[in-house]
């Protein structure tokens, strides 16, 4: 869903410039400057409770998404869905401007994650009566519409948190709350199953099974369940059932630019899903980290410790 990328770097302090380079003192007689060595415990500890993740990669999908926005305000309102004049207009020229700006302007982790979810809501309250880039919510779902964008930003925003912070109890309990919230989305396509035509039907159990794969997510902290993964594929999932509904809307014959209309609509619809799904996990990062260093960290750098002493947990002290 986004490439992975230290998120607490922290490079060794430049040897002080009166060292000589085989470590012994210079003429100058100065002490030779030793870089601090990183113990396990520390590397261990970045590893499963970073600090601000994904803090750059958010602004390169800020920008290529903002971009895309507005590519799309640029097309003819009379030739594509989501724009026609006057509200239609307005929304896209606003997500543009606020995904540009939250890529280009130097916002704090915390401030940038919030524009990101207020888009990824915008977006979808506007694409729902069938205006901006998500207009294909109200294609496909109409005032349903909601339900998937919550099942495509909630699940995925929890994998991936759980996905950075593996050994964080908290990050169960975080799936376990997205999932209720996603079960009204099951509920959407399961009574889809049983009344709507067969590409929809297909559809709507690829979705489910999507969903239903966060489960994976339960599993111990040794694995972070590939929950980057797990997320693409529920956005995927969601976009398709979505797709599918607005394409058998059509009543008749439909024309090839209004297929494009709507498959562009799917794929901005999937960009506002992801800005909202690492906009979440990134809050919840902000929120949770310190308690994730603190608790669990601690408890397996312990746990591992123990193992490489071959000591037991009755005779240690």
């Amino acid at each position: 869903m986004c490439s992975s990328e230290p998120d607490n770097a922290n490079p060794d302090p430049p040897p002080s410039p009166t060292a000589s380079s085989s470590g012994t003192p210079s003429d100058s007689g100065a002490p030779t400057a030793t870089p601090r060595p990183v113990l396990a415990s520390e590397a261990l500890r970045d590893d499963l409770a970073p600090v601000e993740p994904w803090r750059r990669a958010v602004r390169y999908w800020c920008a290529v998404l903002g971009v895309f926005f507005g590519g799309l305000g640029l097309v003819p309102a009379e030739s594509f869905a989501g724009q026609s004049e006057g509200v239609g207009l307005i929304v896209y020229v606003l997500v543009t401007a606020l995904a540009l700006g939250a890529a280009l302007i130097p916002f704090s982790y915390d401030m940038r994650a919030t524009l990101m979810v207020v888009i990824a809501a915008l977006c979808g309250l506007a694409g729902v009566v069938g205006f901006g880039p998500a207009s294909v919510l109200a294609q496909g779902a109409g005032e349903w519409g909601l339900l998937h964008l919550l099942a495509a930003t909630a699940l995925p925003a929890a994998l991936l948190f759980r996905a950075r912070y593996r050994a964080y109890s908290g990050a169960r309990r975080i799936l376990a709350a997205a999932l209720v919230l996603a079960l009204p989305f099951i509920a959407y396509c399961a009574l889809a199953i049983s009344r709507e035509v067969l590409a929809v039907q297909i559809a709507c159990a690829l979705a489910i099974m999507a969903v239903s794969s966060s489960l994976v997510g339960f599993m111990g902290s040794e694995t972070n369940v590939g929950g980057e993964y797990l997320a693409a594929l529920i956005v995927l999932g969601v976009s398709a059932q979505l797709g599918t509904g607005a394409l058998m809307a059509v009543d008749g014959s439909i024309a090839l630019l209004e297929i494009v209309a709507k498959l562009a609509s799917v794929v901005a619809f999937m960009g506002v899903a992801v800005l909202g799904a690492l906009g979440v996990s990134q809050l919840l990062a902000g929120r949770h980290w310190r308690l994730a260093r603190e608790v669990d960290v601690r408890r397996t750098t312990e746990r591992q410790e123990m193992k490489s002493l071959g000591d037991s947990w009755s005779t240690r002290r």
